[in-house]
C-alpha cells in the first residue's frame, strides 16, 4: 500500500491519518483543522483513492475505442440467412478480422479504421469480394452480401480407340455418388463437352464394341477441365467363333456373345460353354452382366444375368 504524506513532515498511520490530528478539537466551523484546505489521499495499487474512485480501462477496451465495426447480413439469392459463412477483412494477405454468420446469417468484425479486402466465403456458393473502408472510430458500417452459386465449369476431350481413330456416337456419362448429373454423345470427331457446377464427378464413356473406360474427375468453376479418353477394342472371338462379341445397346457389356450381330438364346449358350476360357476370363467388364462393382472374373451367375436379360 502506498501512503501520501500531507507534506508538513508529520507521520500518517495505516489510515492514512497524521498523528497529533486525531484529538484536536473541532472549530466553530465543526471543521478539523487538518481538513481544512487539505486532503488526505490513500493511493491503492487497485486506484482507489481517499473518496476517490479511478477507473482504469483495460488494454483491449481502450484500444476498441479507436476500433470501427463492420456488420451484415449475408443470405442466398432466394433471401434465406445464410449460416457459417466464413467473413474476413483483410490488409493484403493479412487476416485482420474473420467472424463466422450465425443461425440468421448475421455477421460483425471490429478492425481500425482503414480500408480492407472484404471476403465471404460458404461452400456451394461463389465467393464474394469487395474492399469496405472504415472512416473514423467508432464508426459502423453495414454491408449485406447475397451468394450466388458458383458459375459451372466444365469437361471436355476427345474420345479415341487404341489406333487413334476418333470415335463418334461414344456415351459420355457424368456420375456423382452413382447418379447421373448429365450425359452426352461425342460427335463426328470424337469429341464432347459437358458442363456442370465445381466438384468431383466419376465421368464413364462407352461405345459399343470397345471396352468402358470410367474416372474420377474435378470440374473447377468457370473452367474447362481437359479429359481425352482411349477406348480399349472388346474381347477376342471365342473359341470357335468368327466374330469378336459386340456391345449391341452400347452398355459397355457385350451380350452379342457369338459377334453374330444379334442377341439371342445361343449367345448365352456361348458364354456357358466356354466361360473359362482366356476370352472371357481375361475380360470381366465385358461380360459383367451381374453388375459387379468391381468384376474381377466371369461366373455362373453372369451366365443367369445374360438368360434374365432374354425376357
Amino acid at each position: 500500500m502506498w501512503r501520501v504524506s500531507p507534506g508538513d513532515g508529520s507521520e500518517t498511520d495505516s489510515r492514512g491519518v497524521r498523528s497529533g490530528l486525531d484529538e484536536q478539537e473541532p472549530t466553530d466551523t465543526g471543521q478539523t483543522s487538518d481538513t481544512l484546505g487539505r486532503r488526505h489521499l490513500l493511493v491503492t495499487a487497485g486506484g482507489v483513492l481517499a473518496g476517490t474512485t479511478v477507473t482504469h480501462l483495460s488494454l483491449s477496451t481502450a484500444l476498441a475505442q479507436d476500433q470501427g465495426t463492420v456488420v451484415g447480413t449475408v443470405t442466398n439469392q432466394g433471401g434465406s440467412a445464410v449460416p457459417n459463412a466464413t467473413v474476413t477483412l483483410a490488409d493484403g494477405d493479412t487476416a485482420v478480422a474473420t467472424d463466422q454468420t450465425d443461425t440468421d446469417g448475421q455477421y460483425g468484425l471490429s478492425a481500425e479504421p482503414a480500408t480492407y479486402d472484404f471476403t465471404v466465403e460458404k461452400s456451394g456458393y461463389s465467393t464474394f469480394q469487395d474492399t469496405v473502408s472504415i472512416e473514423e472510430s467508432g464508426e459502423t458500417v453495414s454491408v449485406d452480401v447475397t451468394l450466388e452459386p458458383p458459375d459451372p465449369g466444365a469437361v471436355i476431350g476427345v474420345v479415341t480407340d487404341e489406333f487413334d481413330n476418333r470415335l463418334s456416337g461414344a456415351q459420355i456419362v457424368l456420375l456423382e455418388n452413382d447418379s447421373q448429373v448429365t450425359a452426352t454423345t461425342s460427335d463426328g470427331d470424337g469429341q464432347y463437352a459437358l458442363a456442370a457446377s465445381p466438384g468431383e464427378y466419376v465421368i464413364e464413356i462407352t461405345k459399343g464394341g470397345f471396352k468402358p473406360v470410367s474416372q474420377t474427375v474435378t470440374i473447377t468453376s468457370a473452367e474447362a477441365t481437359m479429359l481425352d479418353a482411349t477406348l480399349p477394342a472388346g474381347p477376342p472371338s471365342l473359341p470357335g467363333f468368327d466374330n469378336p462379341p459386340q456391345d449391341l445397346d452400347g452398355d459397355g457389356r457385350f451380350e452379342d456373345v457369338d459377334g453374330n450381330g444379334s442377341f439371342d438364346i445361343f449367345d448365352v449358350q456361348a458364354l456357358f460353354t466356354h466361360l473359362d476360357s482366356i476370352a472371357v476370363q481375361d475380360n470381366p467388364a465385358a461380360f459383367n452382366f451381374n453388375d459387379d462393382p468391381d468384376p474381377t472374373d466371369v461366373t455362373i451367375f453372369d451366365v443367369q444375368a445374360l438368360f434374365d436379360r432374354l425376357g
